[in-house]
């Protein structure tokens, strides 16, 4: 008994240290759980939004308060709506917006309003034997979906390359807190030293423009809830010329820059170079040390037949907002067997030159067929010596010269020495046996006619 009675004073004690703990954290270590999907909920301007909430007590057959209040920085603290068991006491000011439907521990806005945004929190108290309670807080972001962006640029007419500035503008008519982001082609653009955002990104500077800022342009907006993106926008950029070049039918091109056509033949040139606006179109012509004008436009139209054997033509491009010039030049021959006869002369200047050979004071040609030298792929080439008899003040000197037909394709040389020797024989033989016919045949005359003596 004395130790019951000893041990007693420290079991009261006990037990009651127990009973207090209990109570301050009844709130929190069992009695009441309240559960949230979401701590941060989502809500459209002008619709209804749902906060949903759940909850479970420990025991049955007890007093449940159920309590919704609101704060905001501009609104402060206020008491939405409060249920005691089944029975709903709404606020008097804005219980025709918030509906709570006990048991459920739910809020209903409807409709959601631009300062309903702020943290909501909900109590609930269980009383019975004894009194627990649990909270929990949410937060509510309001906003009004974005509307299709509009891009405005500036200058409106344009900009001229190395020279200008240009500034896009993206707006929107409706939506709140709203970001903006540009896109190049489809593709962020990201800032650099000649492109520079402002600090909301809502502008975008491009300093100087450049013939490379031709693309398009688009602005996305967005916020929390929505998003939404402009229509592409190009700017108006004036460049050029560049990459100018005149053209003609690959027929009558002999190499870069010379063109050959036969006498008749119609003839055309066109020049072209990349330019914002249209370039103006010139063309002028070079002979006996004069330029002519002749042409506007981009394309030049030749008669052959009424130009000169040989002429320089020249296109001029000229840009009139950026004021730059350009200009290219060609040369243009007519030949009378066409650029055939062009090509054959330019392979002919390849070949060596030699020296002429005089007999009897007359040419005499020698041409000599060379079917072993030809492939079936080529045609017959030709070969012609000529010599001449050398005055008293100058040396015998050949020329042996290839002339190819205007159908044939390649000129076969002629390296070996032992041909030319052999076409020296040739001619020396030739020579002697001309020279004897002919003195046989001055015999035959002078031995038919009468002889008269005295």
């Amino acid at each position: 008994m004395g130790h019951d009675a000893f041990m007693d004073p420290f079991g009261r004690k006990t037990h009651f240290l127990l009973y207090e703990i209990c109570i301050l954290a009844i709130g929190s270590c069992g009695a009441v759980t309240i559960t949230v999907p979401n701590k941060v909920i989502l809500g459209t301007a002008g619709q209804p939004l749902l906060l949903p909430a759940n909850y479970t007590t420990g025991t049955k057959d007890q007093n449940i308060q159920i309590t919704w209040t609101f704060q905001s920085p501009s609104s402060g603290s206020m008491l939405l709506v409060t249920a005691i068991n089944n029975t709903l006491t709404p606020d008097m000011e804005h219980g025709h917006r918030f509906f709570l439907s006990p048991p459920s521990a739910s809020l209903l806005i409807n409709p959601v309003e631009l300062r309903d945004d702020g943290e909501y929190t909900l109590k609930v108290t269980v009383s019975g034997v004894k009194v627990a309670s649990a909270s929990r807080q949410l937060t509510v972001l309001v906003n009004v979906p974005v509307s299709k962006p509009v891009v405005r640029s500036d200058p409106a007419w344009g900009a001229v390359e190395y020279v200008d500035n240009a500034t896009f503008t993206c707006t929107v008519n409706k939506g709140t807190k709203v970001i903006y982001q540009w896109l190049k082609d489809g593709k962020p653009l990201k800032p650099s030293s000649r492109h520079i955002f402002s600090s909301d990104n809502k502008m975008l500077f491009i300093s100087p423009v450049l013939k490379d800022d031709l693309s398009n342009y688009t602005c996305v907006a967005r916020n929390p809830i929505s998003m939404n993106e402009s229509e592409p926008i190009a700017p108006n950029i004036y460049y050029g010329p560049y990459d100018l070049m005149v053209k003609s039918e690959p027929r009558f091109k002999v190499r870069e820059g010379v063109f050959a056509a036969g006498k008749g033949e119609p003839v055309w040139f066109k020049c072209s170079a990349n330019s914002n606006p249209p370039n103006v179109y010139s063309w002028f012509q070079k002979a006996d040390n004069k330029t002519t004008p002749i042409q506007w436009g981009p394309v030049l139209k030749i008669r052959s037949e009424k130009v000169p054997e040989k002429a320089d033509y020249m296109c001029c491009v000229y840009n009139n907002i950026t004021g730059k010039r350009e200009e290219t030049q060609f040369t243009f021959i007519l030949s009378a067997t066409g650029i055939t006869e062009e090509r054959r002369t330019k392979r002919q200047e390849d070949e060596d030159r030699t020296d002429d050979l005089h007999c009897d004071h007359r040419w005499i040609p020698i041409v000599v067929r060379v079917d072993s030298l030809c492939t079936p792929h080529h045609t017959v080439p030709y070969m012609t010596i000529q010599y001449e008899t050398p005055s008293p003040d100058t040396t015998p000197h050949m020329k042996i010269s290839t002339d190819t037909p205007t159908w044939c394709e390649n000129i076969v040389k002629w390296y070996s020495l032992s041909y030319t020797v052999e076409a020296l024989l040739v001619i020396a033989i030739l020579c002697s046996v001309v020279q004897t016919l002919r003195l046989r045949k001055w015999r035959r005359r002078a031995s038919r006619s009468p002889i008269y003596t005295l």
